[in-house]
């Protein structure tokens, strides 16, 4: 059976424009993991910066003001060990419910965590409660970077073109870096006059 010149041309198109819509695809997932995993670590460290300047008067005032910071730090820590767990927990969900829904839960972990931890009151106001709050947000906190953290790489490489896993791989963790980068650029801004 012969088949036609035009048949073979629009055959052509069509795999062309599926193609540059697959490779569309690819792109927005490569950029969302990374934007996600650039905001995650964003809300992630900025904790540290208010660990060191506010939350240690804030939640631990009865103590000495080495104690005082050194407190604030350990609730800092807490989510470093809380990271494995929201690794797990959500690698597992990933695979049973799939990765987007997964991460649009870590990033809804992450967000009303930070959000609850502004939101927070004080050892003044809510007394010894209130560090234990601040510590069950942190570890909050950690679970969802930990299962972000996972679920971006993943997403990012299960959708790579073959041959280029390792390329796709690497724009998640570029997140951070970026992350990084603008604080820093903020950080050396000149201060208006």
């Amino acid at each position: 059976m012969r088949v036609s010149r035009r048949r073979l041309d629009m055959a052509a198109i069509g795999g062309a424009a599926n193609l540059r819509a697959e490779r569309a695809g690819t792109a927005k997932i490569v950029l969302a993991s990374l934007v996600g995993t650039m905001i995650e670590f964003y809300d992630f460290y900025i904790f540290g910066t208010a660990a060191a300047l506010v939350f240690g008067a804030m939640f631990f005032p009865k103590s000495a003001p080495e104690t005082q910071t050194l407190n604030a730090y350990l609730t800092f820590g807490i989510a470093f060990l809380a990271r494995p767990v929201g690794s797990f927990l959500f690698g597992h969900f990933g695979d049973r419910i799939g990765r987007k829904s997964t991460l649009v839960a870590t990033m809804l972990t992450m967000g009303v965590a930070t959000t609850l931890i502004g939101a927070l009151p004080g050892y003044a106001t809510a007394g010894v409660l209130a560090p234990w709050l601040l510590a069950v947000l942190r570890f909050l906190q950690g679970v969802g970077l930990g299962g972000e953290w996972g679920g971006a790489a993943l997403i990012a490489v299960e959708n790579a073109p073959d041959g280029r896993r390792a390329w796709f791989g690497m724009f998640q963790g570029q997140g951070e870096r970026q992350r990084d980068h603008n604080v820093w650029r903020i950080a050396r801004k000149p201060a208006p006059l």
